[in-house]
């Protein structure tokens, strides 16, 4: 999809559970992407039941979007998309060999790999993340507020281009929330 450039935006975002939340972090982190609203809802439920969200991991390892836009990549290939996901940027050569190595051998798997890179972040990684979350929030708080008439979007490619110019500093997170609401208010079919 083709946006023109967006004028800058407030982010702003409903009270999210902390299981939300959580959710909100594993899409950033596995598919590089705010959540899309029946996802969450869906997976809410069933953590909101179970106490927490640690059973998505495997679902979504074995998810059509995953092996769709991701399947093709080898083990190198999926540690670095990982990190320009989640950070914008490039991994540092120790981790990219380190959990290259576990994801080729089997030892762990990729969305275990994501959930580690994502709660370890530090420094300017952090900044990066904050700012992710701020347009994630934003994009499901607006979804919401359309209701029926929000578009269908069901392109993991296109969610993710929400947020894969977000960096550390807030005007890109203002221009990424501005991005998602030209996105939420395309006429049907564009």
């Amino acid at each position: 999809a083709t946006f023109t450039s967006p004028p800058v935006a407030v982010c702003r975002a409903r009270a999210f559970s902390a299981n939300e939340e959580r959710l909100l972090d594993v899409y950033l982190a596995y598919y590089g992407r705010p959540a899309d609203v029946a996802g969450l809802a869906y997976w809410r439920a069933l953590a909101d039941e179970r106490g927490d969200v640690g059973f998505t991991i495997d679902a979504f390892s074995q998810s059509t979007e995953f092996q769709r836009r991701f399947g093709q990549m080898d083990a190198v290939q999926l540690i670095a998309n990982l990190y320009q996901q989640m950070y914008g940027r490039e991994p540092d050569p120790a981790g990219a060999a380190f959990f290259g190595a576990q994801l080729a051998s089997g030892q762990t798997s990729l969305v275990s790999i994501a959930i580690h890179i994502f709660d370890g972040r530090l420094g300017t990684d952090q900044l990066v993340v904050e700012n992710r979350r701020k347009v994630a929030r934003h994009f499901v708080t607006r979804f919401e507020e359309l209701g029926s008439a929000a578009p269908v979007l069901n392109d993991g490619n296109v969610l993710a281009a929400l947020l894969a110019d977000v960096r550390m500093d807030a005007a890109t997170a203002q221009a990424g929330c501005a991005l998602a609401d030209q996105l939420l208010e395309r006429p049907a079919g564009q």
